[in-house]
């Protein structure tokens, strides 16, 4: 069962995606830092530390253009041209936006890239009114896309937990920026892997990881018991 595995290693990383497959069945499986050495190593070295990190280091995984939407403060300077910006005559959101869903394009001060600013306007329980604004890399979403992408930020903040939690998001110590990147890219398919093993096995995330953990653990405290009696 040893050498089946060990081959099915060593057929897996003869192709680029063989790596994927690997590293992503790591960061689900494991609970470390997330290192070349220590995959290397569940893998009995038949793939080596340079392999992965080679793998890491010279592709490119996902795309270069990433597009954001995020709430901004009312006081947040603003310039409504390239030629304002330049000029430094730059004015706060809430003098320029104060009707519902009214929106404007231009530039928020310390970021280079030109944004499309919205206002929406809430009632309170208590009859007040509240403005708050939202500002979108994506010059092409209008108001309403805006504030419908913006209010599902719960499921992407779920999201993001089960990256840091589930498949070791945050765990990579390179300081390359495109091993961070391929890392990054590489645990949102890892995540994907758990999301197909939720539907599988009817398991959260969480649960999955657990089940993993203990299996693990057993096998670890069983090693120990044959090592004493070793």
């Amino acid at each position: 069962m040893e050498k089946k595995l060990r081959l099915k290693v060593e057929d897996k990383v003869k192709r680029k995606e063989g790596y994927i497959e690997l590293y992503t069945d790591f960061l689900i499986s494991q609970n470390q830092y997330a290192t070349a050495m220590g995959l290397s190593a569940i893998t009995d070295r038949k793939v080596s530390h340079d392999q992965i990190t080679r793998f890491l280091n010279n592709n490119e995984f996902g795309s270069k253009q990433k597009e954001f939407i995020a709430g901004v403060k009312s006081n947040r300077l603003f310039a409504e041209s390239l030629a304002d910006k330049y000029q430094g005559k730059f004015v706060s959101i809430d003098s320029l936006l104060s009707s519902d869903k009214e929106s404007v394009r231009g530039y928020l001060k310390g970021y280079d890239k030109e944004l499309i600013v919205i206002c929406r306007v809430f009632t309170n329980k208590d009859g007040s009114t509240a403005k708050l604004y939202r500002a979108s890399s994506d010059l092409t979403l209008d108001s309403d896309s805006i504030s419908t992408i913006y209010e599902k930020r719960w499921k992407v903040e779920e999201y993001h937990k089960s990256l840091k939690s589930n498949v070791d998001l945050a765990k990579s110590p390179s300081k390359r920026v495109i091993t961070q990147s391929n890392h990054v890219f590489l645990s949102i398919l890892a995540f994907f892997k758990l999301k197909c093993l939720k539907i599988k096995h009817k398991l959260n995330h969480f649960a999955l990881r657990m089940k993993l953990l203990i299996a693990a653990n057993k096998i670890a405290y069983d090693e120990l018991q044959r090592l004493k009696c070793a």
